[in-house]
């Protein structure tokens, strides 16, 4: 129980984190939650968009992917997107 509320949390700070980490606006982080926290648009607040990131944030030591994220992952590794 302890490590859920610890990780929600994380999942609403974590943008302040990932504006430096990332160099993205903070109004171009959109939260999804689930199968992955957050997706972030660089330069679209600035009406020049250059990159996607798809974030999940972890909070556990080991960092794992579940299966569904790493499906997702290998999605995007593979360029199937549309």
């Amino acid at each position: 129980m302890k490590h859920t509320i610890i990780g929600k949390i994380t999942e609403h700070i974590a943008p302040l984190y990932l504006t430096k980490e990332l160099e993205v606006d903070p109004r171009d982080i959109r939260f999804i939650g689930t199968p992955i926290d957050f997706i972030a648009f660089k330069g679209l607040s600035q009406g020049r968009p250059e990159k996607i990131f798809f974030i999940e944030v972890k909070t556990s030591r080991t960092g794992a992917l579940t299966q569904r994220q790493k499906a997702i992952k290998d999605l995007v590794e593979s360029k199937k997107i549309e």
